[in-house]
């Protein structure tokens, strides 16, 4: 309620942007997904429905970010920012894509390392290296180094 509170005033009283103090609102409320999520969840199924549901979510980000590399800056899928990969004020061929959902993308590379090493249940295998290599596309479009050099530290144990 604070952080409600605090936005509308901001907006309303002191005549700030709405879309810019509406961004660190919807920050602040983020915070608020832990409780949800930890006060709702109260079964392994539950959890397993929940890991599932970011997972297909993480493969349907990772397409979008290859499918707006092959088209390119001219047509935005997604919100988020697509730019000319470039360094030292240069500029190449390559398409920067910085969706939303970048971190979640990230978060679940590692995850799919993890489950292809934990060899438990052989059965949902190709779910396993679908999600692999669709968020692997997924952080190396980035083109963010930190992202990269993480996942070849996780891949190098």
């Amino acid at each position: 309620m604070a952080t409600l509170i605090a936005g509308l005033a901001a907006v309303f009283y002191y005549k700030l942007d709405f879309n810019e103090t509406m961004r660190y609102v919807r920050g602040l409320t983020y915070y608020l997904l832990f409780f949800v999520v930890t006060n709702l969840i109260r079964s392994d199924k539950q959890v397993r429905l929940l890991f599932i549901g970011l997972c297909f979510i993480g493969i349907g980000v990772g397409l979008a970010m290859l499918a707006q590399a092959i088209i390119g800056e001219s047509v935005q899928l997604m919100p988020g920012r697509v730019e000319a990969a470039g360094t030292f004020q240069k500029s190449y061929a390559a398409t920067r894509v910085l969706p939303p959902g970048e971190a979640l993308v990230y978060v679940l590379f590692i995850t799919s390392i993890c489950l292809i090493v934990y060899k438990k249940m052989v059965s949902l295998m190709v779910w396993r290296y679908l999600l692999f290599l669709t968020s692997g596309i997924g952080i190396a479009l980035t083109y963010n180094r930190s992202y990269w050099v993480q996942a070849f530290s996780v891949l190098r144990r």
